[in-house]
């Protein structure tokens, strides 16, 4: 018998939107640009350039969940994601970091500590959560950095972050599920 409540949640078909957008803003413009300068429509390469390179812009901070997620958690992927519990955060902060390969600037990413686990916002790139039972390892890792490992399928390993408030409360978290798992 299968576990249903385990089992992801199927995203709709707006992902084949994602997709279809994300070729058409990130290798159609250009050759779109292109065209215009090889037929003289020079006066309008600026307008158009106004309007396609935002569009770029979005498009390449949504081929950045292929850097965090594994494709069927992505953006473009079949499942969602496992959205934050509804409970009152412990701890919020912005701070820099690495999502395994992918390094991201502080602004952009959001920690949330929740009594249950991590939550992670990254702007243009959605929401994920990580139980505090799916986190295996938190360490300091280089000047004034952090290691998270996890067993979560929704994320890519390791989470590294720079915020020493962030850490502890981890730590702390962690530290309280075990001594109850125990």
């Amino acid at each position: 018998m299968d576990d249903i409540e385990n089992k992801p949640e199927l995203r709709s078909r707006k992902r084949y939107f994602f997709m279809i957008y994300c070729i058409v803003a990130l290798f159609v413009w250009p050759i779109g640009a292109v065209w215009m300068i090889l037929n003289g429509y020079m006066e309008y390469v600026t307008s158009y350039a106004l309007v396609a390179v935002p569009l770029a812009l979005i498009a390449m901070l949504m081929m950045l969940s292929l850097a965090i997620s594994p494709l069927k958690y992505s953006i473009f992927g079949p499942y969602e994601r496992t959205p934050f519990p509804n409970e009152v955060p412990l701890l919020e902060r912005s701070t820099g970091g690495r999502i395994a390969l992918a390094q991201i600037s502080g602004p952009l990413v959001k920690y949330a500590v929740y009594p249950s686990g991590l939550g992670i916002s990254i702007l243009g790139t959605g929401k994920t959560f990580i139980p505090t039972h799916a986190i295996t390892v938190i360490k300091p890792h280089f000047l004034n950095s952090y290691k998270l490992e996890h067993n979560s399928p929704e994320l890519r390993n390791p989470v590294i972050f720079n915020n020493r408030e962030l850490y502890e409360a981890l730590r702390k978290l962690c530290g309280m599920h075990e001594t109850i798992r125990s």
